[in-house]
């Protein structure tokens, strides 16, 4: 069996749909499935992240589609579904793809119909249902008000939908290290604060926080910062963590990110992907939203207080940064993990696969 992935990274778009596609990859590796990516050549592609796993990746050609120097996200005219899946088809002819899993908010029932005439199956990963799909299975690990009717009219009748926490596409690590994280917070502390934005950060809103860190009045022991291969300012947020007389790691591209989120005792975050990972360790934390794609996830994990959301990024300052942290009560945080926790158990990836192997195969 052979599996192809189409989904994008780029400094602007960032590079969650690209995570989690890869952790259904390595699920699906670790099962003797063969996998392929197709991603477009964006600026900040992660082909090369996607290789060093041991995944082939057919680049398609840049020439003037979104994602540089516009937002993909919220510009997509200069899209053009047709010419992406025929040049999908074209990048993948000669492959024998029993199942197509796509994740990139600019495709839609269009680009899976003429697709569908080649690869029979189709998988759609979304959290915006904002679009009609032609697909099989419907993957939504979105957890807010109606998540499990939202697509009532967006599918075919007979689509599959796999929707919430349940289904979240992680990596196999974050179960892994879910027992551990749970056990050492049996009694909270606030000593090791974690601060990571996604893979992107177009507006580089860690350095903002991390401004706002070193402001506070809280006494940390050590602050980890994590940024993505895609981030665009790595040389000026070196230079201040140099220049701060704070206990500063910093981190670009880790592979370690499970292990620093169980050794954090509070995280502030984007509200991506990187919540579910937050909720399968119990860390508790503070959340800011990047873009609207981020917003109906975020506000379904407040809604439970599995995180404290501090609002959207353009309107929160470094000074609310200072202020928040200033605020926290480390009994607050013993309520955050508990609440976090049973969201999500970061067994996702694995349910997932369940479902397309009893549906292909």
């Amino acid at each position: 069996m052979k599996i192809a992935f189409r989904a994008d990274a780029s400094t602007l778009v960032g590079a969650g749909h690209v995570v989690r596609c890869l952790a259904l990859a390595m699920e699906a590796c670790a099962r003797g499935v063969r996998a392929v990516f197709v991603c477009r050549d964006h600026v900040g592609h992660l082909a090369g992240y996607i290789q060093s796993h041991g995944f082939q990746v057919c680049l398609l050609p840049r020439h003037g589609f979104p994602g540089d120097e516009q937002d993909s996200l919220a510009d997509p005219s200069e899209f053009s579904q047709v010419d992406d899946a025929v040049e999908t088809l074209q990048a993948l002819k000669g492959e024998r793809i029993d199942c197509v899993v796509v994740d990139h908010y600019h495709i839609d029932f269009r680009w899976e119909e003429i697709v569908m005439r080649t690869i029979p199956y189709v998988s759609v990963i979304d959290d915006l249902a904002n679009r009609s799909h032609k697909c099989q299975i419907l993957i939504d690990q979105a957890f807010g008000e109606s998540y499990e009717t939202r697509y009532s009219c967006l599918i075919p009748e007979d689509c599959l939908k796999l929707l919430g926490p349940r289904y979240a596409l992680l990596r196999a690590e974050f179960h892994a290290m879910r027992a551990t994280s749970l056990n050492r917070r049996r009694v909270a502390k606030l000593d090791r604060l974690l601060i990571c934005m996604g893979g992107g950060d177009p507006t580089n809103e860690v350095a903002k926080a991390l401004a706002g860190v070193c402001m506070s009045n809280v006494k940390l022991q050590h602050i980890d910062v994590v940024v993505g291969q895609s981030y665009p300012f790595t040389k000026s947020l070196h230079q201040q963590v140099e220049s701060s007389d704070r206990r500063i790691s910093l981190h670009v591209s880790t592979n370690r990110m499970a292990e620093l989120m169980m050794r954090a005792d509070l995280a502030i975050t984007s509200g991506g992907g990187v919540s579910w990972e937050k909720c399968v360790l119990g860390l508790p934390s503070i959340t800011v939203v990047l873009g609207g794609d981020q917003h109906y996830i975020s506000l379904g994990i407040a809604s439970v207080g599995a995180h404290i959301l501090l609002g959207m990024a353009e309107n929160v300052s470094v000074e609310d940064y200072a202020k928040m942290l200033n605020e926290v009560k480390i009994d607050q945080l013993e309520l955050i993990s508990e609440n976090a926790r049973s969201i999500c158990d970061g067994l996702g990836a694995k349910r997932v696969l369940d479902v397309i192997f009893s549906e292909v195969v």
